[in-house]
């Protein structure tokens, strides 16, 4: 199916497509829907905006930076009307027709080098309502573009993500990244592989950062409250973040602290790795601050994503003092990992004992810092954590783990 963009929208739809490319400095203008407009679709709003509050406001002002889809336009019309009857009630993938058209307004109208336009996605809307399978077609419909299965039809969530919260948050210019680093923290989130707006209204996973990234496009006044909501990083008390007393899998924190701490701030050699250290913690819960869980490095690897050379450490196997300390961090590694050993060299007592003869090495002290990279030849608790995690549980390995070899008894 071929669209042809409007006129008028021509310099608009090749800057938003020098920004989708990542160009540095790139700045789309400002962006002003036409308010009678606005006001003839705002009587179409959804009936359950009241539950994941996307509803227009009287003096709503939309935001952002204008993309290549005039709100006005016939071919937004036609995606808006066609998605909003086929895609409904449990594939709902916009709450109202306001929101529908504000990020419509934001996506090129079509595109022969991509598919993450307003064609690609009214193709899918007409085949959710022609087939009747809602399910494989309304997800690539909706803001984000992928499938079902996770896979980008019309574009992938994290790409079409990171076109348009820059353009719907333009007034919250501390959140905005350029595209291909956003696109790279975006990765490292949850993706549900479905798209439900009331599901995943509050949910720690990308599709609720399209849900909110599509509130925060229909006003300035809108976006205050959104952009901060459909950060990547999620705040303490943001929908987008897992609940307080939920319980971090491992699988989602290897996924964070994977992406956010790289090269010189890498905490683990590889996802394996990560994931051998997550089994010996205790989970804890998503908010358990001080505490020597998973939740507490959770939380640590999400801060990483802005700031990975003050975060990473804590976010990594020992701790560093805010998620246990290290010797505790490497006690219950080595008492886990390395069994035989643990008790070859400590007997059946509680790790106390390890932890005393751990505290007179170097690097036990809090905010001693780790890095995966050179912990191998940084001896002392450094090195003894990064050999227990890739000793594999073998007994000559373990030992040299314990302080028989290289990183000193």
């Amino acid at each position: 199916m071929q669209l042809r963009a409007q006129p008028l929208a021509s310099g608009r739809l090749a800057l938003a497509l020098l920004c989708a490319a990542g160009l540095a400095g790139c700045v789309v203008p400002e962006r002003r829907f036409d308010q009678d407009e606005a006001d003839r679709h705002s009587a179409a709003t959804q009936a359950d905006d009241s539950t994941t509050d996307d509803s227009t406001t009287d003096d709503a002002e939309p935001s952002g930076a204008g993309g290549a889809g005039p709100m006005g336009s016939d071919v937004c019309q036609e995606y808006c009307d066609t998605v909003m009857e086929s895609c409904s009630g449990d594939f709902a993938v916009y709450a109202s027709v306001d929101s529908c058209l504000a990020v419509c307004a934001m996506l090129p109208l079509e595109d022969d080098d991509g598919d993450n336009t307003v064609a690609c996605r009214l193709e899918q809307a007409m085949l959710a309502k022609s087939t009747g399978e809602r399910d494989e077609h309304c997800p690539p419909a909706g803001p984000g573009g992928s499938s079902a299965r996770g896979r980008a039809r019309c574009g992938s969530n994290c790409e079409s993500y990171c076109l348009l919260q820059p353009q719907a948050c333009s007034s919250t210019d501390e959140l905005i990244l350029e595209q291909a680093e956003c696109e790279r923290r975006c990765s490292a989130l949850v993706d549900a592989q479905s798209f439900d707006v009331t599901v995943h209204h509050d949910a720690d996973n990308v599709q609720c950062r399209l849900v909110h990234v599509s509130s925060a496009a229909l006003s300035e006044t809108a976006a205050q409250t959104h952009c901060w909501h459909a950060s990547i990083a999620p705040e303490d008390d943001s929908p987008c973040g897992l609940p307080a007393d939920s319980v971090p899998e491992c699988d989602h924190y290897c996924s964070v602290v994977m992406t956010a701490c790289v090269d010189e701030n890498a905490v683990y050699d590889d996802e394996a790795q990560c994931q051998r250290a997550c089994a010996e913690f205790e989970p804890g819960t998503a908010r358990g601050m001080g505490v020597n869980t998973i939740g507490c490095r959770l939380h640590y690897a999400y801060e990483s994503l802005e700031e990975p050379a003050d975060n990473c450490a804590f976010a990594g196997p020992g701790g560093d003092g805010k998620c246990g300390d290290n010797c505790e961090s490497y006690c219950s590694l080595a008492e886990g990992i390395c069994s035989g050993a643990f008790d070859e060299r400590f007997g059946t007592s509680t790790d106390e004992e390890c932890s005393s003869a751990c505290s007179s090495e170097d690097g036990a002290e809090d905010g001693s810092g780790y890095q995966a990279t050179v912990a191998e030849d940084t001896p002392g608790v450094a090195c003894r954590l990064h050999a227990v995690l890739t000793s594999g549980g073998t007994a000559a390995e373990c030992r040299a783990a314990l302080g028989d070899g290289d990183c000193g008894g």
